[in-house]
């Protein structure tokens, strides 16, 4: 991950934290008006997608259904 590219995309509305393999992304306004967001690829060698918290707790509870 291009650490310098992230820093310059970022607006001030915007938080984000790199953990190994995983990218967080807090912005305030909501993520479909994040900048940061639609140019996460342009700073990584790999494919990305962003879901907000709502639908990772959906997606949680329909794998635990599975279990």
């Amino acid at each position: 991950m291009d650490v310098k590219k992230l820093e310059a995309l970022a607006t001030v509305i915007e938080g984000y934290q790199l953990n190994y393999r995983v990218f967080y992304l807090y912005s305030s306004e909501g993520i479909s008006r994040s900048k940061l967001l639609s140019k996460i690829e342009l700073c990584s060698s790999v494919a990305a997608t962003g879901r907000n918290f709502n639908t990772i707790n959906k997606l949680k509870a329909v794998l635990e259904k599975w279990q």
